[in-house]
């Protein structure tokens, strides 16, 4: 049997006086009974998703679902151009880009080798540029040359070995917007959306990402030579495995969820990679996999109420499945919904809706995250950032504010067991695969983690790692044999790590 976290907050255990205040605070105690019963709803639809049981089901449901995806896919499961991991012995200075939808960063990075006497991966410069409206409007060669002007900035700052040096500069991208890949180093420039207009119009005449960067730089006086372009699922899986040899994972949990996964190469459908180079093909026995993790377990995902509101107000309600249920950007919108509903049907805040909160997207996940972290009696803390977020003309009691934090906790524990579900399926895969095949089998695995959830929301890595250890002694492993391991900076030294190996 799995032991895994209990998130409820039972009356027993609130602070003295306050299951007193919770009935005086209400107009009867006939609503207080209501909004008791919508808790007790809440608990039963949370916790029937997180039952052991359940989750071993889950899990091994997703390990079938991946494998026919691995064979027939055409939007997940994509293989990448990488087929090998560091060995931890590269070494040298590297400038990296990264390039998001809301920043651009540009690092110098020196890579010392592992078990260096110094850092093994030292950022020497890193400075970050907001992208703007203005920004976004560029198109191809006028936002190209926006980003080597960043890059000129950074190393005209910077007295380091890259900058002096009569060779080219090395250089590794992250890029986290579609492209269709044709190496290790070009692929073409597809549309960006989130308001970036660079790809349009190229349609006809298609744009290699490896010539526009190193153009753009050339226009600059700056000779780089672009050596790997990366996601950041696969430069985070980098970055830790230079560090880390155990590392065959990655998983980024922030506004969104993937994962990256060292696989074998048999394991994936010889269509896919079948208009690569022969070269590349007889070149390695791996490879590292775009999972796409969103996309997967349409119909193994238990919902609540809740969870079909905000799906029938979605544009495409089926597309990411395990996003909608754990990502920081919908981990509040779920809240928010049985807040709402609360507030209108249940008698919370005394029927008083707060500023803003019917508005779909307006409940931040930041705001979860302060209700969770505030340890205090009153949660005057998560008070005042509900407030500041959605002002209310009506005193919030403390009964109600515990009533939120529970919502809160119930929708978080939820969404670490089914992150933990979703990786800990695709170790087993992978594992299984390697039986098969009679590929070294690791006793201790590493998954590399980074983004905003895994890295602020409090307690979510714990609690993430509880429900893989968990899963994995109910299979009869040792429940520290899988280690998810947070990479600071992963994109940046990802990147440079990706230029090392090529």
């Amino acid at each position: 049997m799995l032991a895994l976290p209990d998130n409820r907050v039972p009356t027993s255990e609130l602070p003295s006086g306050l299951t007193k205040h919770l009935l005086s605070r209400h107009d009867s105690a006939q609503e207080c009974d209501s909004l008791q019963r919508l808790s007790n709803e809440l608990h039963d639809a949370f916790e029937v998703a997180m039952q052991p049981e359940r989750l071993q089901t889950i899990a091994q449901e997703l390990q079938t679902e991946y494998a026919q995806k691995l064979q027939h896919s055409p939007v997940s499961m994509l293989p990448s151009y990488h087929q090998t991991l560091p060995s931890g012995l590269e070494s040298g200075s590297f400038v990296s880009i990264d390039v998001g939808g809301t920043n651009l960063r540009v690092a110098v990075i020196d890579l010392n080798g592992r078990g260096s006497a110094q850092d093994d991966m030292c950022i020497k410069r890193i400075c970050s540029f907001r992208i703007d409206a203005v920004v976004r409007r560029l198109r191809a060669l006028e936002f190209f040359d926006w980003i080597a002007e960043r890059v000129d900035e950074v190393l005209g700052a910077c007295h380091v070995s890259v900058v002096v040096s009569p060779e080219p500069i090395r250089m590794g991208l992250a890029w986290s917007f579609p492209i269709e890949q044709t190496s290790h180093r070009s692929g073409t420039l597809l549309q960006m959306g989130k308001g970036f207009t660079a790809a349009d119009g190229t349609q006809d005449q298609p744009l290699d990402l490896c010539e526009l960067i190193t153009d753009a730089c050339k226009r600059r006086g700056l000779e780089v030579q672009l050596q790997a372009i990366v996601n950041d699922a696969s430069a985070t899986l980098l970055a830790q495995a230079y560090r880390e040899p155990s590392t065959r994972f990655s998983l980024i949990l922030g506004t969104g969820v993937n994962s990256a996964a060292f696989l074998p190469l048999r394991a994936v459908a010889p269509q896919k990679y079948a208009s690569r180079s022969q070269m590349w093909r007889e070149g390695g026995q791996n490879v590292i996999v775009n999972t796409e993790l969103s996309m997967h377990g349409l119909h193994l995902w238990p919902m609540t109420r809740w969870d079909e509101r905000l799906a029938a107000a979605h544009a495409l309600p089926d597309f990411q499945p395990l996003e909608q249920k754990v990502s920081g950007l919908y981990l509040g919108e779920i809240v928010r919904h049985v807040l709402v509903e609360a507030i209108t049907s249940f008698g919370l805040f005394a029927g008083v809706m707060p500023s803003g909160l019917t508005e779909p997207y307006s409940l931040c996940t930041s705001v979860l995250a302060a209700f969770e972290s505030d340890v205090s009696h009153d949660l005057d803390n998560a008070r005042q950032a509900f407030i500041a977020a959605h002002a209310i003309h009506h005193e919030i009691s403390t009964s109600d504010m515990y009533f939120v934090r529970s919502v809160c906790q119930l929708v978080s524990a939820r969404a670490a067991a089914f992150v933990a579900t979703a990786v800990y399926a695709l170790c087993r895969l992978a594992s299984e695969y390697r039986t098969e095949h009679q590929g070294a089998i690791l006793e201790r695995v590493t998954i590399a983690g980074d983004g905003s959830v895994l890295e602020k929301y409090p307690g979510f890595l714990e609690r993430c790692q509880q429900y893989i250890d968990a899963l994995s002694m109910a299979s009869g492993c040792d429940g520290q044999s899988i280690t998810l391991a947070m990479v600071k900076e992963s994109c940046v030294l990802g990147a440079a790590v990706a230029a090392a190996c090529e």
